[in-house]
């Protein structure tokens, strides 16, 4: 038996009840306090309670491969979670640290990487195949790395 105090769900794992899965309040960032209590069904029942302090931070997950040709299917580059951040900022080099593309505002949806260039020098149309880096700025202080891989 278990109870808790905050503003986020608790729950046992259903194999294992020395485990449990914490689910934040919808759109949820920051610093939670959780004070759990957990009991035993003995008799007498035996209780203990415990603080609980976790920074909670939104899920991403990023596309690592793109295959922008047109059929529909990973045409653009998807940074789920992002959408939480409309103050991000993304850029993609290549591996020569060439930047291909820059945006500000990221959402998946108006603001996306369809493998074109955006940059500053005069390039136009799409970018070769091969293994791209970005770095994205969350407007928080945060940064995020990794990297797409390109395949027409």
């Amino acid at each position: 038996l278990y109870s808790i105090n905050g503003s986020g769900t608790l729950s046992a794992e259903t194999i294992n009840h020395n485990c449990f899965n914490y689910t934040p309040v919808n759109g949820f960032t920051g610093k939670e306090i959780l004070f759990v209590t957990v009991c035993d069904n003995g008799i007498p029942s035996m209780c203990d309670t415990v603080i609980m302090v976790m920074n909670v931070v939104p899920r991403f997950i990023f596309s690592q491969v793109i295959s922008p040709n047109g059929d529909g299917i990973n045409d653009n580059w998807v940074c789920a979670g992002l959408e939480k951040y409309p103050n991000n900022k993304i850029t993609i080099f290549s591996r020569w640290g060439d930047i291909v593309y820059r945006a500000s505002g990221y959402d998946n949806a108006n603001v996306v990487w369809n493998g074109d260039y955006n940059n500053e020098k005069s390039s136009k149309g799409p970018v070769p195949d091969g293994t791209y880096f970005y770095i994205i700025e969350l407007g928080n202080g945060s940064k995020l790395t990794g990297f797409i891989v390109l395949n027409r």
